[in-house]
């Protein structure tokens, strides 16, 4: 399962209610609750790399460029 689909099904089981004024509420929350979980994401992605960056310099030559593009790759999907 892709992040996005699991940030969606977790919005969705967070804010469940259709109909009425708790439907409305959690019709408006779950584009937010959304955002927030992208920012989540893309925040601890850009830690995570400067970890790395400052960290990977046992590798030798250009392989540390290489790991860091396939870990934001997989941190992306």
């Amino acid at each position: 399962m892709k992040r996005k689909e699991e940030i969606r099904q977790e919005a969705n089981r967070k804010y469940p209610y259709e109909g009425g004024i708790k439907g409305m509420i959690c019709e408006n929350s779950i584009p937010i609750f959304i955002q927030g979980a992208e920012w989540a994401d893309r925040t601890m992605i850009e830690k995570a790399i400067k970890w790395m960056e400052e960290n990977l310099s046992v590798c030798k030559g250009s392989e540390a460029p290489y790991i860091l593009a396939r870990f934001r790759k997989a941190m992306e999907e």
